[in-house]
C-alpha cells in the first residue's frame, strides 16, 4: 500500500474569504467528509485509510471555530448555511458534481441545507451519529433547559474557553470520559487524543453559537426529501442523540438503511472503526458506488 497522500488546496468563499480544504490524491469516486462540531478531519482517519484505494476524499474544517483560523462567521447568517455555501465553493473548485457524502453529527445539518439549496447533489448519503432532533412534547422541556444553559455559557464565553482548553490538555480527560459513558471502552485512544488536542484550540464564542443554532435547527423537515441511497449509523449508547430519538427520525428518510452499533457512543467511528468501515463498504458496493477492479 502506497503512503497516504493528502494535498491542501485553497479557493475563495462567497464572502471573499480564503477557504482551505484537503483532498487525497488518487482516482475513483469522491467521498466528501462533513465534520461534527469540534472535531476536525483527524477523526476520519480510519475511514480514509481503509477506503483510500477505491475512493478519493475531500474534507474541510468549519471556519471560525479554532484559534488558528482567522476566517469569521458572518453575523447575519445561520452558521450551517455558511458551511453549506463553503462546501459548494469547494465542490465547484474541484469540479465535483455527485459525490458520496458522509456526515458526522452536526455535519448532517450542513449537508441537508446544501442539498436543500441544490448546492450539493450527492450520489449516496451516509449519516454517522447524526444530531437528530425530537419533535415530541416529551422532549420540549429538555430542549428549553439546554437552551438556558447555552445562553448562560454565552455570557461567560471567555471563562468557558479557558476551562475547555485546560480540560482538553488534561491526561485525566480520557478516563473520566469513559467513566461518564461519553466514550466507549473500545475507543482508539491515540486517535481520540489527537481529536481532543484539536479541541484545545476551539474558540468558545463561535462554538456556543453553533450549539445555539443546533438547538433550534429545523433540518429535520428536510429528511423526507432525501432521494438518494442512504445509510444511517446510530450508536446504541449515544447520549448526544439517543437511539430513541435518532432511529424514528432516520426512518423519515425514504428507504434509509439503519444500522445500530451496540456499545457505541457519539464516537462510533473511533470505537468500532472496523465495523463502521465494513458496513460503509457493503453499503457502497450494494448501491453501485464501488470502483470496478
Amino acid at each position: 500500500m502506497l503512503p497516504l497522500q493528502i494535498e491542501t488546496r485553497q479557493t475563495r468563499t462567497f464572502d471573499n474569504q480564503d477557504l482551505t480544504y484537503q483532498v487525497t490524491l488518487g482516482s475513483g469516486p469522491w467521498i466528501v467528509l462533513a465534520n461534527g462540531l469540534g472535531a476536525r478531519s483527524t477523526a476520519w482517519r480510519h475511514q480514509i485509510t481503509y477506503l483510500r484505494d477505491d475512493y478519493r476524499f475531500l474534507m474541510w474544517d468549519y471556519r471560525g471555530l479554532y484559534g488558528t483560523d482567522p476566517r469569521p462567521l458572518p453575523d447575519d447568517m445561520h452558521p450551517f448555511d455558511v458551511h453549506a455555501r463553503d462546501l459548494s465553493a469547494i465542490l465547484r473548485a474541484e469540479g465535483v458534481e455527485h459525490p458520496i457524502v458522509t456526515a458526522w453529527s452536526l455535519g448532517m445539518h450542513v449537508v441537508l441545507r446544501a442539498m436543500r439549496d441544490h448546492a450539493l447533489t450527492p450520489s449516496h448519503l451516509i449519516v454517522l451519529n447524526g444530531t437528530f432532533q425530537a419533535d415530541a412534547e416529551a422532549h420540549v422541556s429538555v430542549s428549553k433547559v439546554r437552551g438556558r444553559v447555552v445562553g448562560m455559557l454565552e455570557r461567560v464565553d471567555g471563562l468557558v474557553e479557558r476551562i475547555v482548553h485546560r480540560a482538553a490538555r488534561s491526561p485525566e480527560l480520557l478516563p473520566w470520559a469513559k467513566r461518564l459513558g461519553l466514550i466507549g471502552p473500545t475507543v482508539d485512544e491515540d486517535l481520540f487524543s489527537e481529536v481532543v488536542a484539536d479541541f484545545a484550540l476551539v474558540q468558545a464564542r463561535p462554538y456556543l453559537r453553533h450549539l445555539a443554532a443546533l438547538r433550534t435547527e429545523r433540518s429535520m423537515d428536510l429528511l423526507a426529501a432525501v432521494d438518494v441511497p442512504t445509510l444511517v449509523l446510530i450508536g446504541e449508547g449515544d447520549r448526544v442523540t439517543p437511539r430513541a430519538i435518532a432511529e424514528p427520525a432516520a426512518r423519515r428518510i425514504p428507504g434509509a438503511e439503519i444500522f445500530v452499533v451496540r456499545g457505541a457512543t457519539h464516537f462510533t467511528a473511533l470505537e468500532f472503526p472496523e465495523l463502521v468501515n465494513l458496513r460503509i463498504e457493503k453499503f457502497l458496493r450494494e448501491h453501485g458506488a464501488r470502483v470496478a477492479t
